[in-house]
């Protein structure tokens, strides 16, 4: 891709960047020139059905290394995991072989951003003018979109959770939490808690323009994580870390919410249901196989070149 534009490359990462193999950004835009001002592309899953010009078009793109073994493909997965789950708000990535001056360089995943144009898509809104987006940590994430104090709220009280209602759609938030213990995500909720929500007028026609906040799921490389020694002992149980408010759980509002029957009743159904339909063993297994097959020939390289 990068041979046929004039195009922006820089290494993304925080932590990564010590990692030998580094993850890329791709920029285009305004200083690569006007025929340079957007990478085009028709394979991501929505590029070909959207009437968002811009869900097949991008400014940026990220390629992430996987070189963090064993986390080969593990956005991959979730990007599949999540269409099952029933969640709209989550970025399917692609498998891909990089190559750098010709020679072979790692497998990545190309990403997407989760952009306004593409979240209009999935929910079906008017325009992406009026959409308000937060990322971070849980508790600062609602402290910019100023609903700590619901979230907060003694639980126990009907008219607490009424308002929580009004203001959040709580089948999506624990879907969410939900999604993210099945996976054992430990760079969430105290990272990576994105929330949105329209701001504009209410349509009937067009269910998610009510205003409540929603959540997307992203950047879920440290999922599917099973060794005791990892985070310090905290990686093998993140209910666990919620639950106490302890090392990545620290601040969820999750233990508040879960004082109501109404709400703990309906996450262990959501819990129960996705343990039966798109988390069952065997499925997960196939899906795993299936990835693994698409680029088995180049696994040898990945670990000897």
């Amino acid at each position: 891709m990068l041979q046929d534009k004039n195009a922006g490359l820089s290494i993304s990462g925080g932590m990564s960047r010590r990692l030998d193999q580094k993850s890329f950004n791709l920029s285009a835009g305004e200083p690569y020139g006007e025929e340079n001002d957007h990478f085009y592309l028709d394979i991501f899953p929505d590029s070909k059905e959207s009437e968002f010009a811009h869900v097949g078009s991008y400014t940026h793109l990220r390629l992430r290394a996987r070189s963090q073994v064993p986390r080969t493909f593990r956005e991959t997965l979730i990007g599949q995991l999540a269409e099952e789950s029933n969640i709209r708000a989550s970025a399917e990535p692609r498998k891909g072989i990089v190559f750098l001056n010709g020679s072979f360089y790692m497998l990545a995943e190309l990403e997407p951003t989760f952009s306004d144009s593409l979240l209009a898509h999935r929910f079906d809104l008017p325009d992406t003018d009026h959409i308000k987006k937060k990322k971070g940590k849980e508790s600062s994430v609602f402290r910019k979109l100023d609903v700590t104090d619901i979230f907060s709220a003694d639980m126990t009280q009907k008219e607490n959770r009424d308002v929580l209602e009004q203001t959040a759609d709580m089948d999506d938030y624990l879907l969410e939490y939900a999604f993210n213990i099945l996976t054992n995500n430990l760079d969430w909720p105290y990272n990576n808690v994105e929330a949105w929500h329209w701001t504009g007028d209410y349509d009937p026609q067009r269910p998610f323009t009510d205003g409540r906040l929603r959540f997307v799921i992203f950047d879920s490389d440290k999922a599917f994580n099973a060794d005791p020694e990892l985070e310090g002992g905290f990686g093998t149980d993140n209910l666990t870390n919620i639950m106490e408010n302890i090392h990545i759980g620290r601040d969820s509002a999750f233990p508040n919410i879960m004082k109501a029957k109404t709400y703990s009743d309906k996450f262990f159904t959501i819990l129960s249901d996705l343990m039966n339909t798109s988390f069952q063993t065997d499925h997960v297994v196939d899906l795993i196989r299936e990835s693994y097959a698409q680029v088995q020939e180049d696994v040898k390289s990945y670990y000897t070149e």
